[in-house]
């Protein structure tokens, strides 16, 4: 069996703030919050980013691609 898609939902994101508040994370691993570099750095890396993109479509999106193949949308 292959699982090919799996939805997970409960947050929308209601300001492009937010969608940036993300994107800078998941790219640069950076935030406006008082997290020490080397904990954003440590939860970053567990998430075996390969690499994250803004897209534009009926809504502006973060795409995610990981080491292991799994691809995702925020």
């Amino acid at each position: 069996m292959t699982i090919q898609k799996i939805y997970i939902g409960g947050w929308f994101q209601r300001t492009t703030l937010h969608l940036t508040e993300i994107f800078d994370f998941l790219k640069h691993g950076e935030s406006n919050l008082d997290i020490p570099k080397e904990k954003l750095d440590e939860v970053r890396n567990t998430l075996s980013i390969n690499s994250v993109t803004r897209e534009n479509g009926p809504l502006e999106y973060i795409v995610v691609k990981t080491n292991q193949e799994i691809s995702y949308r925020i």
